[in-house]
Order: structure tokens, then C-alpha cells, then sequence
């Protein structure tokens, strides 16, 4: 037997508790002992043994209030504990064992029997330990790669808009950049007009903060932000950053977006993720309607209040989706897309960091046109 299994013995009796500490060491076993129950857990949390033996009949604190005690703060796959009782004590055994006793033995010992069941109890305490540390390890590396599905997921959908941001910053760009080659000659020839320069100025302002928003969008979206805390931030801020990367995709197919209500709220949230729903929402309803040919095209965000719930719908133009696909729709990897064109976790992983802010992510079924319905606490 391993030297590492370490056991305390609880019983007032001195005789028998030399008896069982005698038995326990010649078999390889460490012991500590206790006269009283009383400040057991004290002794448990110092000691931190593999088992306890614990008498029921006691003066100071009966084993089963003790038992009781002890199960308030570990459970039988964390500590076995095996009571010790006389065989006329059968009513107090059955108490012992509804209290969350591991097993008992009783007095005089036959050794080879409650060694067989202190080895049992070990064995099984040991196991349990291993599973509960394997199941950590794999909890972990689950959410480690899920982190890592949410990341991937958010790259691609960033790498697909590229060409369209670039657009929308090289647009304002050229205007900068021709504005001020025509300040520049105008300094260097000594023509420079104070209405003209006030208006090229004011241009140059306006196409940079053009330029500015769009970066905040990407830097909001991007980031990393699965364990930051929450803040608070004003709906308007993210429907502006959604507006913003989404802008080229939606102007090429002569998408209307759309926003309604109340977006003046704050919103306790963590920026990042409610915009990698929102912007997934927003891509998805294009890929859905572009294909409308000459039907109006339209996006709407709408926002709203209720107690200290906020409400925010996407709605698109297009006509629902059948009952068949909505009963897959939350599935990780279901995609109705091309090949190749849809991982079919984007709106898997929405739900997902929508329930981590305490709130729901559902379709409706009861809308003529498609929707998803965002529930978030306002905190």
C-alpha cells in the first residue's frame, strides 16, 4: 500500500483507536488521530486525508452529527468516510448511511474485512479523483478550442468583408489625399484662399473620421475579449460599427439598412462579442436577400425596451425560413449555403456568447419576413 494514503481515525476510545492505528500502519498506511469530532474539519482541511474512520457513538459530538458536519463541506467521491459502530448499533448505521456515510464496519474488527473495505474505499476515492481531473482537462481544452472556433469564426467573416472595407477606406483616402496635394500647391504658389481652404478642410476632417470609424469597428470586432469584463456602451456605437463594415457589401446590392428604436440605450455587454452577432446577422440577411432580383432589398436593426430587458430584432427582407431548416438552424456546422461559403457556425456560436451575457438568441417563427430576436439583461 502507498505511503500516500493517509487516514484519520476519529473515536474517544483510546484502546481501540491504538488498535486501528496498530492495523492501518503495519499495512503501509499513514494515521492521524482524534479523541473528538469536534474540530474535525479543522483537522481534515490541515491533514488532508484519503479516508476517515469515524466512531458513532461518541460523547462530546455523536459520529453522525460529525458525518453530517463533514458532508457539508466534501462530498463521498472527495472524502470516504467509514463509520465505525457495535452490531447493536443497526439504527444508527442506517442513519449514518442517509447522512452520506461511505460505508461502516463493525466492532471487535475482523482486520482482513475492514481493511478489505478501507482499500475499496481508497481505490474508488482514487479513481474519482482521477476522472474529476480528466474531466477538468477536457473541460478546459473545450473551451480552449471553442475560443478558438468563436476567433476563426470571427477572422473569416472579417477576411470576407476585406475587399468592401478597403473600398470604404480608400474612398475618403483619395478625397484626403487630393485635397491636400491641392492645399500643398496652393501654399507653394501663395494662392490660398480662406473659404477655399475651409472647405477643403472641413472635407478632409469629415472623410477622416470617416476612416476613424471604420477602424474602431475593426478594432472593437477583432479583439479578444472572451474573458474581459463587461462595459457599458450605447447600441447606437455598435449598429454604427456593423453600418460601417458592412457598408460596401450593402450598397453594391442595393441593401437598405435599416435602424429603429430606442438606440440611445446603454448596454452592459462585452463589445467584441455582440458585434461579432450583430455583424453575423447582418451578412447572413445579405447573402440571404441579394439573390431577390427585383424585390426591395432591406435590413432593419430595431431596438427595444423592456423593463431591465433590451429587445433587438434583425429582420430582413426575405420571406422565412421553412420549418425543416429552422429545427437545424442553432446546430453547429448546419448550413444552408454553398459549399464552401458557409461554415455553418456562425449562428451556433451567437446563441452561445448571447446565453454567456444572460440572454436568449432565437428565431421567429411568427414573423413574414426572416428574424432573430436578441434578448439581453440591461444590467
Amino acid at each position: 500500500m502507498s505511503d500516500k494514503n493517509k487516514i484519520l481515525i476519529i473515536d474517544d476510545n483510546e484502546v481501540e483507536r491504538e488498535l486501528s492505528r496498530m492495523m492501518l500502519e503495519k499495512n503501509g498506511y499513514l494515521v492521524v488521530e482524534q479523541s473528538s469530532a469536534i474540530s474535525c474539519l479543522q483537522t481534515i482541511a490541515e491533514e488532508k486525508p484519503n479516508l476517515v474512520l469515524l466512531d458513532i457513538m461518541m460523547p462530546d459530538m455523536d459520529g453522525n452529527q460529525a458525518l453530517q458536519m463533514i458532508r457539508s463541506k466534501y462530498s463521498a467521491l472527495e472524502l470516504p468516510i467509514v463509520m465505525v459502530t457495535s452490531k447493536s448499533d443497526a439504527t444508527d448505521v442506517v442513519e449514518s448511511l442517509k447522512f452520506g456515510a461511505s460505508d461502516y464496519i463493525t466492532k471487535p474488527f475482523q482486520f482482513d474485512v475492514a481493511l478489505r473495505r478501507i482499500q475499496t474505499h481508497l481505490t474508488i476515492g482514487l479513481q474519482s479523483a482521477t476522472l474529476r481531473e480528466l474531466n477538468e482537462n477536457l473541460e478546459s481544452r473545450v473551451k480552449e478550442q471553442a475560443s478558438k472556433l468563436v476567433g476563426a469564426e470571427k477572422m473569416k467573416a472579417l477576411g470576407e468583408m476585406t475587399a468592401g472595407i478597403a473600398h470604404e477606406i480608400n474612398s475618403p483616402l483619395s478625397v484626403i489625399t487630393v485635397y491636400s496635394n491641392n492645399l500643398l500647391k496652393s501654399a507653394q504658389q501663395g494662392f490660398l484662399d480662406s473659404d477655399e481652404v475651409t472647405k477643403m478642410s472641413s472635407s478632409m476632417v469629415k472623410n477622416a473620421e470617416q476612416i476613424a470609424r471604420i477602424v474602431r469597428g475593426i478594432k472593437t470586432y477583432s479583439r479578444k475579449d472572451d474573458s474581459d469584463p463587461m462595459e457599458s456602451v450605447q447600441v447606437a456605437r455598435l449598429i454604427e460599427n456593423v453600418s460601417e463594415l458592412c457598408k460596401s457589401d450593402y450598397k453594391k446590392n442595393a441593401i437598405d439598412l435599416k435602424v429603429t428604436g430606442n438606440t440611445d440605450v446603454q448596454l452592459m455587454c462585452r463589445p467584441g462579442q455582440i458585434l461579432q452577432v450583430l455583424l453575423n446577422l447582418a451578412n447572413n440577411a445579405h447573402d440571404a436577400i441579394v439573390s431577390l432580383g427585383n424585390e426591395e432589398r432591406w435590413v432593419e436593426f430595431n431596438i427595444t425596451e423592456k423593463e431591465n430587458w433590451m429587445l433587438i430584432s434583425v429582420t430582413d427582407s426575405g420571406h422565412g425560413i421553412s420549418k425543416e431548416v429552422v429545427q437545424k438552424l442553432m446546430q453547429p456546422f448546419f448550413t444552408t449555403k454553398e459549399s464552401g461559403k458557409g461554415t455553418g457556425l456562425g449562428l451556433s456560436i451567437s446563441k452561445t456568447l448571447i446565453e454567456s451575457h444572460g440572454g436568449t438568441f432565437e428565431y421567429d417563427k411568427n414573423s413574414p419576413n426572416t428574424r432573430f430576436l436578441i434578448r439581453l439583461p440591461k444590467r
